[in-house]
């Protein structure tokens, strides 16, 4: 599966929804959409919620307060930096 089902694309979009106030707080922040995650290299069939940064950094560089969570609702959260 590497299309998101009209139903996941909705449920994601509903918890970025609901999480977008924490996430424009996040330094960096530039934005956030329904997607599948890329872990080592390979794209996860599984959703998840794609957040976009205007560079991505390593943990260990951020406070944990300016980290993006994990996981937002049941969904896994990946972090990538976006496209200038």
């Amino acid at each position: 599966m590497r299309i998101l089902t009209p139903e996941a694309k909705a449920s994601v979009q509903a918890v970025i929804t609901a999480s977008m106030p924490q996430l424009q707080q996040q330094p960096g922040f530039v934005s956030a959409e329904p997607g599948f995650p890329i872990i080592d290299g390979a794209v996860v069939p599984e959703p998840a919620v794609i957040v976009h940064v205007a560079v991505k950094r390593p943990p260990v560089a951020l406070l944990p307060e300016e980290r993006i969570p994990r996981q937002l609702g049941r969904y896994r959260v990946c972090v990538m930096q976006a496209d200038p």
